[in-house]
């Protein structure tokens, strides 16, 4: 009792109103006098070790057994590795294919904005715009020598050749089998064949005012007096007539030399007969018709 007064004093000491204590009421002992039913101190495992032994032994039965068993491939592959390769393999390919895709629709649209601005232009042009101009390139020009021999052979006579065709009379014919008009009033032309016969061009030979309209190279008379005729028919068309540089007046007779690299020579007209001491060598031919009576005054003679 001494104890617990001593409370009481200090705290009258202090001034303040001490605690009311009960004294019918027992302290609890502590916790380590406290008396426990043996039963009650039994400690009991979560699981029996029997159990815990049998469940240990199965989970290692079922480890061995996991890696016993051969693990599942696809192709050679294990399944995850397959199934990898499988989905990058179908990213690649779907992304060509977008990209494709893509690359389609905007060439697409490229083409289609190019179109519209080339249509608006179009449509914008005033009519006072200078027509457009096209330059067109040169085509490229391939080139190629004439093959045959080194010389022509030597024009020949027609018909029978001379001395039989001599003071004959040949009419010549165009590509359609058709007689050689110089004009309505002149609707064929003949010429008389002269056997051994030769005008040589230019005063040097006699003949001043004889000259040769054109050289050609064709392999008999007959072909030279048809081009002959067709000079002629070509001559009174009246672009020529009115042009002073066209041409030198009707041709009137020809002359071939027959030795091989040698031609036909359309002649303006006739003269002075020069064979140079080989009469065998030529022969000519005159037109019998007059052109310059078709039109009288238009022909240059």
């Amino acid at each position: 009792m001494m104890d617990r007064d001593i409370p009481k004093r200090q705290a009258s000491a202090a001034g303040l109103e001490p605690m009311m204590h009960h004294s019918d009421l027992e302290v609890a002992s502590s916790s380590s006098n406290r008396h426990v039913h043996p039963q009650q101190q039994t400690t009991y495992s979560e699981t029996p070790t029997y159990y815990q032994s049998t469940e240990k032994d199965w989970q290692q039965q079922q480890h061995q057994q996991q890696q016993q068993q051969p693990k599942r491939r696809i192709l050679g592959l294990t399944v995850p590795v397959f199934w990898t390769i499988l989905i990058i393999l179908v990213l690649i390919v779907a992304g060509a294919i977008g990209g494709g895709i893509g690359a389609g629709m905007a060439a697409s649209k490229s083409k289609s904005s190019t179109s519209s601005s080339s249509d608006f232009s179009s449509n914008n042009t005033t009519s006072n715009s200078p027509p457009a101009t096209t330059t067109t390139s040169a085509p490229s020009i391939t080139t190629v020598v004439g093959t045959g021999p080194t010389v022509s052979p030597a024009p020949v006579d027609g018909g029978a050749g001379c001395p039989s065709i001599d003071g004959t009379k040949f009419i010549p014919l165009n590509a359609q089998g058709q007689q050689i008009a110089i004009d309505s009033s002149i609707p064929s032309q003949s010429f008389a064949v002269e056997c051994n016969t030769n005008y040589p061009s230019g005063e040097a030979y006699g003949n001043p005012f004889l000259y040769d309209i054109m050289i050609l190279y064709l392999p008999s008379l007959d072909d030279c007096i048809a081009a002959c005729a067709s000079y002629n028919a070509m001559y009174t068309r009246p672009q020529v007539l009115f042009d002073a540089n066209a041409g030198k007046g009707f041709c009137r007779s020809v002359t071939i030399v027959k030795s091989p690299g040698e031609y036909c020579y359309l002649k303006n007209g006739t003269a002075t007969n020069n064979t140079f001491g080989n009469p065998g060598g030529f022969t000519s031919a005159r037109l019998i018709e007059d052109p310059t009576a078709a039109t009288p005054d238009k022909i240059k003679v």
